[in-house]
């Protein structure tokens, strides 16, 4: 971590309300070379959607969640709403964080308190399996706790069986529906390319341009299978 890190973040928990704060998680500078790319390639709002676990704001911002891989809270504010759940293995900090909100406090988030982490994805195929167990521990979160769901974490998921089912209609019906798949496909296609392209130009690193397409793809799968497994599995 940033050796200012604590300094930074004392200074934002001595505002007027604020419960807790936290900021970017970036992979060490040290770090594999695909392990950081691909981890700057989910900061990007098409592969994360905005979440606080990999975004990378540039100034202090109220939010939602701040995970607790890089999080300072105010000890009156945990005493009061209480610790991490024990029931749940993951999505434990988006709980705590809910709780936190509902209780009345704010949750910043701030581009000076840094962390450096040594992230497990560092091949493709570790990025699978980290977003396909970041999806299943976001339904069963969901599942265990209501108010943790929204439908805009099932939409990943929707698209996916929407897709499939499309595929299977093509193939047993025909008509439109060949067409429809391949509109959809082709504007997702489109739409990764230019996102491939525009974060390659963010981080100034052609070959991003190349290694974000398969990165989105990847985890956009990863996490919708995930999500459905975790829907349906009984105990995790």
């Amino acid at each position: 971590m940033a050796k200012d890190w604590l300094k930074n973040a004392v200074v934002l928990l001595e505002q007027e309300g604020v419960g807790g704060v936290g900021g970017p998680v970036i992979s060490r500078r040290k770090g594999a070379y695909l392990s950081k790319t691909l981890l700057d390639v989910i900061s990007t709002f098409l592969a994360s959607a905005g979440s606080t676990l990999f975004a990378r704001h540039s100034s202090v911002v109220e939010v939602k969640n701040i995970p607790s891989c890089n999080a300072v809270y105010r000890k009156e504010t945990v005493e009061k709403v209480g610790l991490y759940s024990k029931d749940l293995r993951f999505c434990e900090d988006v709980d705590l964080n809910y709780r936190i909100r509902k209780s009345g406090y704010r949750l910043l988030y701030s581009s000076d308190v840094v962390v450096e982490h040594d992230w497990k994805a560092r091949t493709f195929g570790s990025l699978f399996r980290f977003m396909f167990g970041y999806g299943a521990g976001r339904a069963v979160a969901s599942r265990k706790y209501h108010y943790l769901f929204s439908l805009f974490y099932a939409v990943p998921s929707i698209a996916l069986f929407g897709l499939f089912s499309l595929l299977l209609l093509s193939f047993i019906c025909g008509g439109i529906f060949p067409y429809v798949l391949g509109f959809l496909v082709c504007s997702y296609g489109i739409l990764v390319l230019i996102s491939a392209c525009l974060v390659a130009h963010q981080f100034r690193d052609r070959k991003m341009a190349v290694l974000a397409p398969a990165a989105y793809v990847i985890t956009h799968v990863g996490y919708a299978i995930g999500f459905i497994w975790g829907l349906i599995k009984r105990d995790m």
